[in-house]
C-alpha cells in the first residue's frame, strides 16, 4: 500500500496516521466477542494506539474503553485496504450454545494483507490450523479478556514479531484465493461430469 493511500484510508476511518491500530471487522454483538475485546483493550491500551471496530450492531459504543473508533459499515471493496491500515486484526468470537464461528473469513482477508491475527480458539480458522499460535498469529481462550489483552500487547510491543507473523500469515493463506477456490470447484465438477455423472 502506498503511503498516500494508507494515510487516506486512515483518515477516512477516523484514525491518526501514526497510531498503532488494532482492528476488528464484524457484527458488533456479544457472540463476536466484542465485550471481551473492549474489556481487554481497557487494560492493553497505551497512548498513541487505537482500537478500530468496523461493523454495526447493538454493542456499538458499549463500555468505557479509551480510543475506540467505530467506523460503521465498511464496503467490501474497501476492506482490503482497511485491513492493511491496521497493524493487528482481532477475531475474538465466543463459543455459545446458539453460536459457533465456523471459520472466520476475516482471518483470511487480514492474512492476505500480511496482518497477524489474534483469534480465539472458538474461531474455525484457528481450530483448522490457518491461524497458528506464534506463527501466523496468536490464539487465546474465548472470553478471556486478560489473555486477549496480553496477546494484543505482545504484538503491539514487538514490530519485528508483527512483521514476521504477517509475512508467515500471507504465505500460509496464499492457497486460499478466489482463483484456487474456482479451480477446486472446477475440478469437483469435472470429477462428477457435467450432468452429475462420473466422468468417463
Amino acid at each position: 500500500m502506498s503511503s498516500r493511500l494508507f494515510q487516506r484510508v486512515r483518515e477516512e476511518l477516523g484514525l491518526a496516521p501514526d497510531a498503532l491500530v488494532v482492528g476488528m471487522v464484524g457484527r458488533l454483538v456479544r457472540e463476536k466477542g466484542v465485550e471481551t475485546l473492549l474489556s481487554a483493550w481497557e487494560g492493553a491500551y497505551r497512548d498513541g494506539e487505537d482500537l478500530c471496530l468496523a461493523g454495526e450492531g447493538p454493542l456499538r459504543g458499549w463500555g468505557t474503553a479509551p480510543h475506540v473508533t467505530y467506523t460503521g459499515h465498511v464496503e467490501r471493496g474497501t476492506l482490503p485496504v482497511a485491513y492493511a491500515a491496521a497493524d493487528v486484526i482481532v477475531v475474538p468470537s465466543l463459543d455459545t450454545p446458539s453460536f459457533l464461528e465456523p471459520w472466520g473469513l476475516v482471518c483470511n482477508e487480514a492474512m492476505h494483507q500480511g496482518r497477524p491475527v489474534v483469534a480465539s480458539a472458538a474461531v474455525g480458522a484457528a481450530a483448522g490450523g490457518l491461524v497458528r499460535h506464534d506463527e501466523t498469529g496468536l490464539v487465546v481462550a474465548p472470553g478471556d479478556a486478560r489473555a486477549l489483552g496480553a496477546a494484543i500487547r505482545a504484538l503491539l510491543d514487538d514490530p519485528g514479531r508483527r512483521a514476521r507473523m504477517g509475512a508467515a500469515a500471507r504465505e500460509a493463506v496464499a492457497a486460499f484465493s478466489h482463483e484456487a477456490a474456482a479451480d477446486a470447484f472446477g475440478r469437483a465438477l469435472a470429477a462428477v461430469g457435467v450432468e452429475g455423472r462420473p466422468a468417463a
